[in-house]
């Protein structure tokens, strides 16, 4: 008897335990987006247009990498820099900074140590580069 409901114990918990929270996934990059570049360096022959930050939030969902959640974050950089620039135009991406951040001590949000596993979010921060028609 004792064995039987072990069993249905943990045939509920594996049944169960996927319901309650959502996957990760992260921002959409849209159309209008595809293409854009980033480089190491200031390019040459284009207009700095300023600066943009992208970010991505992965609170409440389960199984958030910290690439998952990075990609979000430079898709929703690249949606803000269309944007600030315009459809039809080359946009070139100067990344600045980024900063992935993690659940630390009482539960504050504080910079991920190398290989973290558990991220809560990612900002990017880049200068625009308008560098003309397509």
């Amino acid at each position: 008897m004792k064995i039987s409901n072990l069993m249905l114990v943990c045939m509920s918990v594996l049944m169960l335990g996927g319901c309650g929270v959502p996957m990760f996934s992260p921002k959409p990059l849209d159309a209008s987006a595809r293409g854009i570049t980033e480089v190491r360096d200031t390019p040459y022959n284009c207009r700095v247009l300023g600066e943009a930050e992208g970010s991505d939030d992965a609170t409440g969902y389960a199984a958030a990498t910290l690439e998952q959640v990075r990609k979000g974050a430079l898709n929703d950089l690249r949606n803000e820099a269309v944007a600030v620039v315009g459809t039809g135009k080359r946009i070139t991406l100067y990344v600045l900074s980024e900063q992935a951040l993690c659940y630390g001590e009482l539960g504050r949000l504080v910079g991920c140590p190398q290989n973290a596993v558990y991220v809560n979010s990612y900002r990017v921060r880049a200068q625009i580069f308008d560098c003309g028609e397509k």
